[in-house]
């Protein structure tokens, strides 16, 4: 039996139906933490439904589902997390800022937060939180006040890249931070690239050229400005197909389909398909399949999506100036353009599809490269650094 830690996650890959890079980090390095010394127990606060059973890799996932307001549903998570530390008295509480849920954990607890992204980086790179309602505004500024006391309450705060880093240095000057980077399960993700089907929506002309937006349909994650770069190179290149695999984010502030088509505009008719949410097997299959795999993000903390996209075997176009930078080199492993640049990023695709010897070589390198992201060796220097701050 080693160390007992609690890990307190708000999604967790094969439990909540919804997850996204946090759920899925977090599924492929749990297991792993048993190889390192470390018993790991789940305090699971789900805001999707659960899948089968409440066990992955036979890790013990405890569930609070919660179908209370907003507000109150943060407090409540917060207090039964203190509750469960405080029944448990694990060695080590780790937890992502997400929601604060580990903000009220006793003062004689080891916790290390885990930068991923909080709501105030997310208000950064979004519509003003002046535009919600007043409810909104209350959660939002809640929200922010928990994670923000969870970080200065953390023994240290991991940083999932160095861009999330230097950016909580001068928010949280008290606190110790180290940078980890992210993982995946990078011999699943390779093998069911590979296996799986294609999604359903995938166009049927599949010798065509392609370029694979991946990610929800919303400004912070790049989709308006895909659209439009895809109108830019739809006018030089007809034959290029555009697809979005994503689901719809707020249909109150953010563009869905039928606007995306208008930006994209006369250039890609017929050209440009939308497949909705699409996840894991068929996911990872439509990487494989496409072209160019596209991540425009405005701000990434990290973006595991793009480190699947590497594995699969197919060339990343990402946006420099956050977390991608950590792993993305121009010219080396990817094409990479400034956030927000329409221009630039229509550019950087046409680079690749114009030149199958850059496209092959930055595909093999960032082969090469996904292993040192592999669950297992994630899992060793997440837990090194742990054991820093919790053993001085």
């Amino acid at each position: 039996m080693g160390d007992r830690w609690l890990v307190i996650l708000t999604e967790l890959a094969g439990v909540t139906e919804s997850t996204g890079g946090v759920g899925r980090r977090y599924a492929a390095m749990l297991p792993r933490l048993r190889g390192q010394g470390v018993d790991p127990v789940v305090l699971l606060f789900p805001d999707s439904p659960l899948r089968d059973g409440h066990f992955t890799n036979g890790i013990i996932v405890r569930a609070w589902p919660s179908r209370l307001p907003r507000p109150l549903r943060l407090l409540v998570r917060a207090a039964i997390a203190w509750w469960e530390v405080v029944k448990l008295r694990p060695a080590v509480v780790v937890s992502p800022e997400w929601q604060g849920v580990a903000a009220l954990a006793p003062r004689r607890a080891a916790l290390v937060t885990n930068l991923v992204t909080s709501m105030r980086i997310i208000n950064e790179h979004t519509a003003s939180p002046a535009g919600m309602g007043p409810a909104r505004r209350l959660t939002n500024r809640l929200q922010i006040a928990l994670e923000d006391l969870q970080v200065r309450r953390s023994k240290g705060a991991i940083a999932c890249s160095s861009a999330i880093a230097n950016w909580a240095r001068d928010l949280f000057p008290g606190v110790d931070l180290a940078v980890v980077r992210n993982c995946i399960d990078v011999d699943t993700v390779r093998a069911l690239s590979r296996e799986s089907h294609l999604p359903a929506g995938w166009p049927a002309e599949s010798n065509e050229p392609s370029v694979l937006f991946v990610g929800r349909l919303e400004a912070r994650k790049g989709a308006p400005v895909a659209a439009l770069a895809a109108g830019h190179l739809g006018a030089r290149m007809p034959n290029v197909h555009f697809i979005f695999a994503g689901g719809r984010g707020d249909t109150r502030r953010e563009a869905g389909p039928e606007e995306l088509m208008a930006l994209a505009g006369p250039h890609t008719q017929g050209r440009v398909h939308f497949l909705g949410d699409v996840r894991g097997p068929e996911l990872f299959r439509a990487m494989a399949q496409a072209s160019v795999v596209t991540c425009p993000s405005a701000w990434e903390a990290f973006g595991n999506v793009v480190l699947e996209a590497k594995a699969s075997g197919t060339p990343v176009s990402a946006t420099s100036g956050s977390g991608f930078d950590d792993f993305c080199t121009d010219g080396v492993d990817s094409v990479m353009s400034p956030p927000g640049d329409a221009h630039a990023l229509a550019v950087a695709w046409e680079r690749v599809l114009n030149d199958p010897a850059l496209a092959d070589r930055i595909s093999h390198n960032a082969a090469a490269q996904v292993d040192d992201f592999s669950a297992a060796r994630v899992a060793a220097d997440f837990v090194a650094q742990v054991r820093r701050w919790s053993n001085p």
